[in-house]
């Protein structure tokens, strides 16, 4: 029976874990488990940015399916980094994947959204990984392509086919990378060349307030761009130096299109009709800095001013898709520094404003092949389940207060418990010992009441309260070891062996007088003495008197 309060402990304990993880689960489920997203019967993109959800759900652990935008910065409460608006439904889904490959210096990492929106490519600015990363968005599903790294062990990712199947990226010169069978084809290898020339291109008008052409002003450590032809046969690619056009297989040699300051205008650069290349430039004016977008014909290598854009009222315009071969969709911060979506016609005419991102938004990429037919919603944004980081949080912090409680409450009962427990052995008389005998025959417990056998006049001995005498010498209270049970207290006179008095006749003797015959021991359901004076106990009150 000891052993049975351990018992109880362990089993109490071993409840109160199964209740805590059993707690921590049903937390972690009851946090957000519904999608709950709207679905829409054409691709769409949000207007406004500025309220996100403040959970937002991991593209690994909920596909967004095709995605329009990847915005860097826009986030909710408890998510930061990279997000997916989808382009059927509401959708909004992070991918940390990104941030993964971020830079030690934080250097941004280069990323590239498919045309069609189902793929998304991650480049490595870390240095660590040395390929490149595709997410299939209809899935979830990252797989990495090794690719052979540049000096650095940097890998950018530049454009994308405009069926989603082929990946340009950059490491030393540029590849092609088959997403299908992973196969990489080389391209183009690094420049040799040197400092662009700053002249005008053919055909191209002086900015009006200008004063001529500044030095590009692009830094990065390759500036490298790329840009497919709209049949895919063909991709530009900018070194930094020249812009070039080259065979997509890899064969060939490539066309010059210009070796002039100017930069290729990103992923979108080449319009639908594959007449124009769009390049940027930075030129100085009287006051400030400008950019210029600039249309190269493909053909006669001539080009035409599309826009100039003040530094204060439109910086870093980028195309992100086309809405026909004669009206494309820029990119830029506004004169709030807020990053919209304009349209403006080739012929430098502005449209209409398609979006506008919260202010957390540095930067964003689309879909090309899906911004330009799609139409501007409002509403709000589904953030998707819950993600696994924030519901394993929940249920680790419930099971662990959980755990604290049941540790309270068990304090709380069990001290208590215990405290009585001992408390209650405590007045529980311990099992008396063997004790030895008397002179008088009897044994006192524990040595008191009276601790010395009394001595009755005459020689007579009176044991003090005590327990019988076994046959070994040796007696146990009530009994025990062969020892009588005293049934009457005080028991009988003893008279000892060696000073026993002769039967008298004589009268009764006063209490100070010696024994007589009949102050024998009785059994014990006989008479008692017929001494003088009882005491209260019903002993003779000068029995008690130690002898002197």
């Amino acid at each position: 029976m000891r052993g049975r309060p351990v018992l109880v402990v362990l089993g109490v304990s071993l409840l109160a874990v199964l209740l805590s993880v059993g707690a921590g689960f049903g937390s972690a489920a009851l946090v957000g488990d519904d999608d709950g997203t709207e679905r829409f019967a054409r691709p769409s993109y949000p207007a406004n940015t500025d309220v996100l959800p403040e959970l937002i759900a991991e593209a690994s652990d909920s596909a967004p399916g095709r995605s329009i935008i990847l915005a860097d910065g826009g986030t909710g409460l408890f998510s930061s980094g990279y997000v997916l608006f989808a382009a059927d439904t509401d959708a909004v889904r992070g991918v940390s994947e990104i941030d993964e490959r971020i830079g030690s210096d934080n250097y941004s990492v280069t990323t590239q959204l498919a045309p069609d929106g189902k793929r998304l490519a991650v480049g490595d600015a870390s240095g660590s990984f040395g390929d490149v990363l595709v997410v299939d968005l209809e899935t979830g599903v990252a797989r990495g392509y090794p690719v052979l790294g540049g000096k650095t062990g940097w890998v950018e990712v530049l454009a994308w086919s405009p069926d989603g199947k082929r990946l340009a990226f950059s490491t030393d010169g540029l590849g092609i990378l088959d997403v299908e069978s992973g196969k990489v084809t080389r391209v183009a290898a690094p420049s040799t060349g040197s400092t662009p020339k700053t002249e005008l291109l053919p055909g191209e008008q002086p900015m009006p307030d200008g004063d001529g052409v500044a030095p590009k002003t692009f830094e990065t450590v390759s500036g490298a761009q790329a840009a497919f032809s709209p049949d895919g046969r063909s991709i530009a690619y900018d070194d930094g130096v020249n812009v070039e056009v080259y065979a997509a297989d890899g064969t060939g040699s490539p066309t010059l299109i210009t070796d002039k300051a100017v930069w290729l205008a990103g992923a979108a650069a080449w319009s639908p009709d594959g007449k124009r290349l769009l390049v940027t430039r930075d030129e100085l004016t009287a006051t400030d800095g400008a950019t210029s977008l600039l249309a190269i014909d493909v053909a006669t290598r001539t080009a035409t001013r599309v826009a100039t854009f003040d530094y204060l009222d439109f910086s870093a315009p980028m195309p992100v898709g086309w809405r026909g071969p004669d009206e494309v969709l820029l990119s830029g911060a506004d004169e709030e520094s807020a990053l919209v979506v304009d349209a403006y016609g080739l012929d430098g005419t502005q449209g209409e404003r398609l979006i506008t991102f919260g202010y957390s938004t540095y930067s964003a990429q689309f879909a090309a092949g899906l911004i330009g037919s799609a139409v501007a919603r409002d509403g709000g944004f589904s953030g998707g389940p819950t993600p696994t980081w924030f519901r394993a949080s929940v249920g680790v912090v419930s099971g662990l207060a959980f755990a604290l409680v049941c540790a309270i409450a068990g304090v709380a009962i069990g001290v208590p418990l215990v405290m009585r427990r001992r408390a209650a052995r405590r007045r529980v008389s311990p099992v008396p010992l063997v004790y030895p005998v008397t002179p008088g025959g009897f044994a006192p417990p524990g040595g008191f009441a009276p601790p010395f056998p009394t001595f009755a006049p005459g020689g007579g001995v009176r044991p003090g309260p005590g327990v019988p005498v076994g046959p070994g010498g040796f007696g146990r209270p009530g009994g025990g070891a062969g020892g009588v049970p005293v049934a009457a207290w005080p028991p009988p006179v003893v008279a000892p062996p060696s000073s026993a008095a002769p039967p008298s006749s004589a009268a009764p003797q006063s209490p100070s007088s010696a024994v007589p015959p009949s102050a024998a021991p009785q059994s014990p359901a006989g008479p008692q003495s017929q001494a003088g004076p009882q005491s209260a106990a019903g002993a003779p009150a000068s029995d008690w008197a130690l002898p002197r």
